[in-house]
């Protein structure tokens, strides 16, 4: 599929020219202004999308060591609407702006894993919009905001960009409120996910006041799957899908325009003795970094952290193609590669705990300057070492004032890379803190690389901790349904339903959706530590019928050990539910209920019960746990810990 791509020329004459009609109605609301003032602005927001647009045109890619045109490396992304009724195997296939990826009330959020594209897909789409002039365009990226800087703050900023607040044509927040709150606008919130920790919650509240104060434009929203975006419960929600194998070989062929080295990787991958890579080609990111790998090696690593590893040392080790011999970067810093990846273990690690992925010039030389005093041995400068992470190892991006990560999923290996060397001695306590603060869904990626690094620990500190709550609640649901239902179906229930709460609904409207999520049910859910992930929607003969799931703090750890192909969960697809007909009765689900061990539940009638549990388990949103297997690991450690206290009887005094 060809994108027809925009010149920089073009995009200009479009935000300059071509919107300035929309420009010019949105400001008639400010009633008074003289002609020339309206005109100041109209060049203003003209050299603001010029601003927006040059900045998002262009990706920074760790493959090619340059700025690359968007337009030449994007693939089109298929998006998944979660709370529609449409076919899941249909999607948008978002390979120009489509006014159906907007619901009606024109609120998206798209949800999705590190590496699938979400930024890409933002950029691409606020390009499109410039190109088609659906709407004027407003890109923030969310990272940028703080307890002191508002969107309205940070757009005053940019609109303002070289002019002082002395002067006639300055534009204030007041004035530009007046203009936003008018309509006509789409604002891309890229990146909900990298607010800083600390500020997140005066972000979120000051987002939604703004979003609920300018009703009349268009919001889009991006993030990982976060706590926090129960504060958006009238936004559709999308999942991006991931890429076929064929589209990743199209992503590839672009890095080196269908080149010898594209080919010979392709030609790799198509072999069986590359299959345990090929879950890589799902993720952009990943298959952007698989090539990277391979250009520099010409060997795909199997696991994630070796791959981010070799990426690193493609990167340490780059050098200019275009010049004659093997010009390596010289690094100011004089750090030899393992020194260099030492220090920035632990940069990751600050980052990752302070929820940070950018900073001032001051705030990343604080880094660095910590790092410093904890790689005892080595000496360095530490602006030259800043000056190496962004010119001569390009792990960093320097975006104005600011510093940031070139992919927020680098400060999470480095980070895992960390906790498993110099930070050995103090896994128990950082581990415990994550396991206690009930958002394991923030260090999802990183725990996922330290299941491999490290996987005692992680099965200590992490897996032996969900086995214990499995265990007592194993013990202690569905007690009275045995008699009533066959023993391996109130087991599949069982072993579903750990880890999330699930309800089911019929004949729910948008309305009642939205309202039922950002009800007082939700705040106690949050407040438990629960996270509301999607909406999945059955269709049968009498409608559909929609299964709510709310996952568990634990469920992460489900959700890697499925991911990993852990024995301890078993495989969805191995499962055989065709015993199973029917549908729970729409009376006993008309509105949502709760699926628990309550026996007069309706939902646990003879009639319900299976099917009920067969929803579930048919859901993506679930995990399925192999009882016998997690039972047995939990008991399994208690004896190793009741046999270690034996042995401590009979050692010899000291």
């Amino acid at each position: 599929m060809v994108i027809d791509p925009i010149s920089l020329v073009a995009a200009k004459e479009v935000a300059a020219g071509l919107m300035k009609p929309l420009i010019e109605k949105s400001l008639k609301v400010l009633g008074g202004i003289p002609s020339a003032l309206t005109e100041a602005f109209t060049d203003k927001f003209g050299s603001y999308m010029d601003l927006l647009y040059e900045r998002h045109a262009y990706l920074n890619t760790l493959v090619l060591g340059e700025q690359k045109n968007l337009m030449d490396l994007y693939i089109p992304l298929t998006v998944i609407p979660s709370t529609s009724e449409e076919d899941e195997g249909k999607g948008i296939v978002l390979d120009k702006f489509r006014r159906e990826f907007l619901p009606s009330h024109n609120r998206v959020l798209v949800t999705d894993t590190a590496g699938m594209g979400k930024s890409t897909l933002m950029k691409f789409l606020f390009l499109q919009c410039i190109k088609t002039q659906y709407a004027i365009p407003i890109f923030v990226e969310l990272r940028h905001l703080s307890q002191n800087r508002s969107v309205l703050d940070l757009i005053e900023q940019q609109l303002n960009f070289g002019s002082l607040a002395s002067e006639s044509t300055y534009f204030d927040r007041n004035r530009i409120e007046k203009v936003t709150r008018s309509g006509g606008l789409i604002f891309f919130f890229d990146g909900f996910d990298e607010i800083s920790f600390k500020d997140r919650e005066k972000v979120t509240l000051d987002l939604k006041s703004f979003i609920d104060s300018h009703a009349k434009n268009i919001f889009v929203i991006t993030s990982r799957p976060e706590t926090g975006l129960s504060a958006f419960p009238n936004f559709k929600q999308y999942t991006i899908r991931p890429l076929k194998k064929e589209e990743s070989f199209e992503l590839i062929k672009k890095y080196d325009n269908n080149g010898t080295r594209s080919q010979q990787l392709i030609e790799r991958l198509r072999g069986r003795e590359f299959k345990s890579v090929m879950e890589f080609l799902k993720n952009p990111l990943l298959t952007t970094l698989l090539y990277r790998c391979f250009e520099y090696k010409q060997s795909l690593p199997p696991k994630k952290h070796v791959f981010y590893r070799q990426v690193f040392d493609a990167l340490f080790d780059w050098h200019d193609s275009t010049k004659d011999g093997y010009n390596t970067r010289e690094k100011r810093s004089n750090l030899d590669i393992d020194s260099f990846h030492r220090v920035l273990r632990v940069m990751g690690f600050i980052s990752v705990m302070k929820g940070e992925v950018e900073g001032d010039t001051d705030t990343i030389l604080s880094w660095i300057r910590d790092a410093k005093k904890q790689c005892v041995g080595l000496s360095f400068s530490e602006s030259d070492f800043l000056d190496d992470i962004v010119r001569a190892v390009p792990i960093f991006v320097r975006d104005g004032n600011y510093y940031r990560w070139s992919h927020k999923s680098l400060s999470e290996y480095f980070a895992a890379q960390y906790i498993c060397t110099e930070g050995k001695e103090a896994q128990a306590k950082i581990f415990t803190n994550i396991w206690n603060s009930k958002k394991l869904i923030r260090f999802e990626n990183m725990l996922d690389q330290i299941y491999d690094i490290d996987n005692s620990a992680f099965r200590k500190y992490f897996i032996l901790p969900v086995a214990k709550e499995f265990s007592s609640y194993w013990k202690t649901s569905y007690v009275g349904f045995a008699g009533s239902f066959p023993g391996e179906m109130i087991n599949l229930r069982k072993s579903v339903c750990f880890g999330a709460n699930y309800k089911l609904a019929s004949k729910i409207s948008d309305d009642e959706l939205r309202n039922y999520f950002s009800g007082v049910n939700m705040e106690e859910r949050l407040n438990a530590g629960e996270i509301p992930i999607g909406v999945m929607f059955h269709h049968h003969n009498k409608g559909p019928i929609i299964v709510l799931s709310f996952h568990k703090p634990c469920f992460s750890i489900l959700q890697i050990l499925q991911d990993k192909k852990d024995p301890l969960i078993l495989n969805r697809s191995k499962i055989d539910l065709s015993s199973i007909t029917g549908y729970p009765t729409q009376k006993s689900i008309k509105k949502p209920v709760d699926v628990s061990d309550d026996e007069s539940s309706e939902i646990n009638s003879k009639r319900n019960f299976n099917a009920a549990t067969k929803l579930i388990v048919q859901s993506p949103n679930s995990v399925i746990v192999d009882y016998q297997r997690m039972l047995d690991f939990e008991r399994a450690i208690n004896d190793e810990v009741t046999a270690s206290e034996f042995a401590d009887d009979f050692l010899i005094p000291t």
